[in-house]
């Protein structure tokens, strides 16, 4: 477990990685790309038993599977009850669970760490409402969609992060956001300046800002001033 760095999210106090391996998605932005390419890293998908012996404390804000989504399809399901078994050893702590397959969610909802519905955030990332499949290997942002309706309607806290955010339509990514009614939702830009996305512009994304706090919670991280420049002006 890692004290949590600002470039995942501030209000994250650890983050932990029970599950080790290179993403299948290989988001063609994703800095865990160029670390395994730089550093010659294992890339074999693989449950970690080193982590799986750690002490996770209490009172911790965990994001858990931070540098790979723990809820792809090639992660073995018993490699991830194993995760949420060392998660309930340690339920005094909160815990946060992000995929872009969100539809692996339901599958262990009948895990017991489930049944404390106040300690646990469900999280999807949107980098747009348009087609990913030149950037990334993940489920589409459609089939992103009706997961975390039902995780929400089931009385679970949901939550969606933009980054990096890409152009979107307003009016089809407002109404996506919408039907997932997300208790909050993060912005964030591309960090990877070896690789260039189609971003919106500072008008675009201060006009969905503005829509969002309407229904939502915005939290704006710190590289969103790559495109907003100042934020506390915003």
């Amino acid at each position: 477990m890692n004290k949590s760095k600002n470039n995942v999210y501030e209000f994250v106090t650890h983050t932990w990685n029970p599950i080790k391996g290179l993403c299948e998605y290989q988001c063609v932005y994703c800095y865990m790309v160029g670390m395994f390419q730089r550093f010659k890293l294992n890339t074999a998908i693989r449950s970690d038993i080193k982590a799986l012996n750690q002490n996770l404390g209490k009172k911790n804000f965990i994001f858990v599977g931070s540098s790979i989504d723990m809820w792809s399809p090639a992660v073995d399901s018993e490699w991830i009850v194993k995760s949420l078994d060392h998660c309930y050893n340690y339920k005094e702590n909160k815990y946060l669970f992000q995929s872009k397959s969100p539809k692996r969610f339901p599958d262990f909802l009948q895990h017991p760490l489930m049944a404390n519905k106040d300690n646990l955030i469900f999280a999807t990332t949107l980098e747009t409402n348009e087609d990913i499949s030149l950037y990334s290997k993940a489920a589409s942002i459609e089939e992103r969609i009706s997961p975390m309706v039902k995780i929400r309607s089931l009385g679970y806290d949901v939550m969606v992060t933009l980054e990096p955010v890409m152009q979107f339509d307003f009016a089809k990514l407002i109404m996506l956001l919408r039907s997932i009614a997300p208790f909050q939702v993060n912005i964030g830009c591309n960090s990877n300046k070896s690789v260039k996305l189609k971003q919106p512009t500072k008008d675009q994304l201060t006009v969905l800002i503005k829509e969002l706090e309407t229904f939502t919670h915005v939290h704006l991280k710190g590289n969103a001033a790559r495109i907003l420049g100042d934020l506390s002006k915003i």
